[in-house]
């Protein structure tokens, strides 16, 4: 659904003409689009002169916002887990281990 990004909007109302639905008001010098009204339609961003009214992949409270900080993994508590893969080496390593991923050797260039 479209959102409006409110320091570009300037409450021209615009938008509010163009919904098909009513979707869309104007409060306090800036729109206002009713979710749970709204059908997608993108006329409102179609005939912003601003371009204030974005497109849902770019809403930050959808997006997990565009701060910055150091995230999680998902589905791992306290940096537990385990690794999905085969095992198998795929490098050419000097030393003991089998070619087949046992491991001991050192990595080529160090």
């Amino acid at each position: 659904m479209p959102w409006v990004r409110n320091d570009l909007c300037t409450g021209c109302g615009d938008c509010v003409e163009v919904c098909p639905i009513g979707a869309i008001g104007v409060s306090s010098g800036k729109a206002i689009i009713e979710r749970d009204k709204c059908v997608n339609c993108r006329r409102c961003m179609m005939v912003c002169p601003r371009q204030a009214i974005r497109p849902d992949s770019e809403d930050p409270s959808l997006t997990g916002g565009m701060g910055r900080g150091a995230g999680m993994p998902m589905g791992q508590e306290n940096g537990s887990g385990r690794g999905m893969g085969m095992g198998r080496g795929m490098g050419s390593g000097r030393g003991k281990g089998s070619r087949r991923g046992g491991g001991g050797g050192r990595a080529m260039g160090r």
